[in-house]
């Protein structure tokens, strides 16, 4: 978290035109500001300037449009900025990434940097929230004025709404739509454990004597497609994995970018979601689909990161499996009874958002629109 504060004035001529919005983005992977910017309204259209850049802190260029902008709204606080020293009176407005399930910052007792968060959350005037339970959780984790908060929901989550998912996914995926049931499988990264960080890139699920040859033949025998969303470190050990695997396809992060599109645009055409502790899930739960948790490590992953969110098999509504027999049983439980885990999965839903639609994007325009004009007139 370096802060950059010692650009000369003299080297940076700001022209100020129509009031700017910054919209800034790291990758396309849950990106909440690739959301708004899709769903810009006209009024805002008509009233300014609004632009949508990759994060990129070394250049001057892109350090000009940071301190022109009056308004800049990010995904993950990307913003390593004195904003008091060029625009001291510019609005931050972080979106963040999701809904927190793990300790991170002040909440992570192995976050060994905590002198520097209070500074890195310094320039931020607001943060778009969940939910009331989310503003408890994520003040224990940055400790921002609590008043910061504004309960608007994840715009990103509006994308999973978006009626020509299944379309688009065949599409990405370059695949056939043959009326196959889409399984999404998206398992945490894990930075602190070597040895299972090592176990699960190198097997499907974590699982002991995994048979990949017969989990392929159990999805094509009931007309499933697995797509594995890994982390760009594991990426390698997948592909070669993965070869050859009729039924089993690794998602192409790549090409998100190469496409314009967000994960969140196609994840929605999914018809089951399997994770260990991705927070992809409380997003998810808006679908009503199908979850599977596979906590393989789950001990052992609690005593490196833990939990704000405890215990959790309260806060996780779906069947724990363990290894391959189970799994399998589980994917079939699920086609044989439709409401297995449904009220579970509601009463989760209830607790993590306030907003259970897809007008997160609107909700968060018309606060810029309402702060602005407050802000103008003051």
């Amino acid at each position: 978290m370096q802060f950059i504060g010692n650009i000369s004035k003299q080297n940076i001529t700001i022209k100020k035109k129509q009031p700017k919005i910054l919209l800034t983005y790291r990758n396309l992977s849950g990106c909440n500001t690739l959301a708004l910017y899709k769903s810009i309204p006209n009024n805002i259209l008509q009233h300014f300037d609004v632009e949508f850049v990759l994060v990129n802190d070394v250049t001057n260029e892109y350090t000009k449009k940071i301190i022109e902008s009056d308004i800049v709204i990010t995904t993950n606080m990307e913003y390593n900025f004195n904003k008091q020293q060029f625009n001291p009176n510019q609005i931050v407005i972080d979106l963040w990434h999701g809904f927190p399930l793990k300790t991170m910052f002040y909440a992570d007792p192995n976050y060994h940097n905590k002198n520097s968060i209070s500074a890195f959350f310094k320039p931020l005037n607001y943060l778009a929230s969940y939910s009331h339970l989310y503003n408890e959780l994520l003040y224990k984790c940055v400790r921002v004025d609590p008043n910061n908060f504004v309960i608007t929901g994840a715009p990103r989550n509006d994308f999973l709404f978006n009626s020509n998912t299944r379309e688009l996914l065949c599409k990405f995926l370059n695949i056939e739509d043959t009326n196959q049931k889409f399984i999404f499988y998206m398992p945490t990264f894990r930075a602190n454990s070597q040895t299972n960080s090592t176990k699960h890139s190198s097997i499907l699920f974590g699982f002991n004597d995994f048979d990949l040859s017969t989990f392929n033949q159990f999805l094509e025998k009931n007309n499933y497609q697995l797509i594995v969303k890994s982390h760009p470190l594991y990426g390698e050990n997948y592909d070669k994995m993965l070869k050859g695997i009729s039924h089993i396809s690794l998602f192409p992060d790549e090409k998100l970018k190469e496409w314009k599109i967000d994960l969140y645009e196609v994840l929605g055409a999914t018809d089951f979601l399997i994770t260990d502790y991705s927070s992809v899930y409380f997003d998810y739960l808006l679908l009503n689909k199908p979850i599977i948790f596979t906590p393989t490590d789950l001990e052992e992953y609690n005593e490196d990161r833990g939990f704000l969110l405890t215990p959790y098999e309260e806060w996780t509504p779906g069947p724990k499996v363990f290894d391959q027999i189970s799994l399998q049983s589980e994917i079939l439980a699920y086609e044989t009874n439709h409401s297995y885990y449904q009220k579970a999965r509601k009463q989760v839903t209830n607790k993590i958002h306030a907003y259970q639609d897809g007008n997160s994007s609107e909700r968060v325009w018309k606060f810029v629109t309402k702060l602005y004009l407050s802000r103008k007139s003051n």
